[in-house]
């Protein structure tokens, strides 16, 4: 009697072997300049996902759907990149 072939819908142990893996570079670039005896200014320039790599979404698990089954129908990840100034006193 053949057996039957089914993908269960509960995350596995590694998310590697279901979903494509996750990927992203964040970087941040500060300086710190003295105005004066106590007072210091620091400039700061972060960026997440500098290099706008898509995250994929895990494959359709459904046997049953054909259409669907092994197919990744969205993405996420963007990147956004922001600027500020502090004082330290």
């Amino acid at each position: 009697m053949p057996r039957k072939l089914s993908v269960s819908p509960e995350p596995p142990r590694f998310d590697e072997l279901r979903a494509p893996p996750t990927q992203g570079l964040n970087v941040s670039l500060f300086t710190t300049f003295p105005i004066h005896e106590r007072i210091r200014l620091q400039l700061r320039m972060d960026a997440q996902g500098l290099t706008n790599t898509p995250n994929f979404a895990a494959p359709g698990t459904n046997l049953s759907s054909p259409t669907t089954f092994g197919v990744i129908n969205g993405a996420g990840g963007s990147r956004s990149r922001q600027g500020s100034m502090r004082v330290y006193f």
